[in-house]
């Protein structure tokens, strides 16, 4: 699954993106170790 959030206002310090990254890494956990490493999330600044 992809999921590609857009924002002309977004940064990787805006609150979408600190939240979304928490839920991802919490989501992560419950991955075995080798999935896991496969899955990411990333908000790069523009």
């Amino acid at each position: 699954m992809l999921i590609y959030l857009h924002g002309f206002n977004s940064s990787p310090q805006s609150h979408k993106a600190q939240l979304l990254a928490r839920q991802m890494n919490h989501t992560l956990q419950s991955f075995p170790e080798h999935i896991a490493l496969i899955l990411a999330f990333a908000a790069p600044g523009l």
